[in-house]
């Protein structure tokens, strides 16, 4: 028996025959499982690439397949079909729906030291993503921390202005994550009084930055 759902058609898709004997656990689709096999991931790329042009799949299957176009994307052995995973993943970074664009970036964002990833062209466009006023808010926060993750000069004045102009609680406590990781020893100043902020997401974000910024400080960076 196949079982097939929104997160499952790639089952059923690649492996009809498949024998599937209990649905898969709550927030994990067989799919995943199946493709994080070792040896298994390098064959489907070209499945994954079609199905994430199909419109008519729903947004959010084709968006999963964004996201497993970059997982599987080192054990493709083809190098042409790698080619035309990279390049689809590159054009999606310019999508104006904003969980393609965001999962697009966190997928290149995750081949970080890849030699065929052209890192600082993902940085540089997630900064520009980052920068703009009129992407949702969700999309602008991941957009820095892809940023920050990947060495961006701008990444830490950004979290600057952030901190010091955004009112939303969600954008600050980004910024305070991203000073932690990316800012210099002056930063503390910045993030202490946070500390005893009444909204935990600040607090929260304000303590867990501290300490990477004692490590770092130690460490000299």
């Amino acid at each position: 028996m196949v079982i097939v759902h929104e997160y499952c058609y790639a089952c059923h898709f690649f492996c009809v025959d498949l024998l599937i004997l209990s649905p898969p656990a709550s927030g994990q689709c067989c799919t995943g499982r199946w493709l994080a096999g070792p040896g298994i991931s390098g064959g489907f790329a070209q499945d994954l690439l079609e199905m994430q042009a199909d419109v008519k799949q729903s947004a959010t299957w084709r968006n999963y397949c964004v996201q497993f176009l970059g997982r599987t994307y080192t054990g493709t052995p083809d190098a042409a079909l790698r080619n035309e995973v990279r390049d689809r993943l590159y054009a999606l970074t310019d999508s104006a729906d904003p969980e393609t664009c965001g999962t697009a970036l966190m997928a290149l964002a995750a081949l970080k030291g890849n030699p065929e990833i052209d890192s600082a062209r993902v940085a540089a466009r997630a900064m520009t993503v980052a920068k703009d006023a009129e992407k949702t808010e969700g999309l602008r926060l991941s957009a820095l921390q892809v940023a920050a993750g990947l060495g961006h000069a701008s990444a830490a004045p950004m979290a600057r202005e952030w901190l010091a102009k955004e009112k939303s609680a969600n954008l600050r406590a980004i910024a305070i994550a991203v000073l932690g990781k990316c800012g210099t020893p002056a930063d503390r100043t910045l993030i202490e009084p946070y500390l005893t902020h009444s909204d935990p997401r600040l607090s929260g974000a304000a303590r867990s930055a501290l300490r990477i910024r004692r490590k770092s400080d130690r460490a000299g960076f």
